[in-house]
């Protein structure tokens, strides 16, 4: 995700994000898991309908977390494009 990031600065010099977040499931105590959607645009996107008329890279991140130290932190995840009808749900 960073690197995936990373040349989308390099490459873009104003970026927008438009984040939905699905409920996040506790699957133990120090454990849980979510799926979140981004959309990455050079203008500003105020709702997910927008994503209709704008040129907008959709991503789909599948994140497991888990607590340390007190702190939750992604232990793993998974990215994959996402499509505009993710975010109409």
């Amino acid at each position: 995700v960073m690197r995936l990031l990373a040349g989308y600065f390099v490459a873009h010099q104003s970026i927008h994000l438009l984040t939905q977040v699905n409920p996040i499931e506790l699957t133990g105590e120090e454990r849980a898991r979510v799926t979140l959607f981004v959309a990455v645009a050079g203008e500003p996107v105020d709702a997910a309908s927008q994503l209709l008329s704008l040129r907008a890279d959709l991503i789909r991140l599948e994140l497991e977390l888990v607590v340390e130290e007190g702190e939750w932190r992604v232990l793993s995840g998974a990215w994959r494009r996402a499509e505009t009808r993710d975010f109409l749900e």
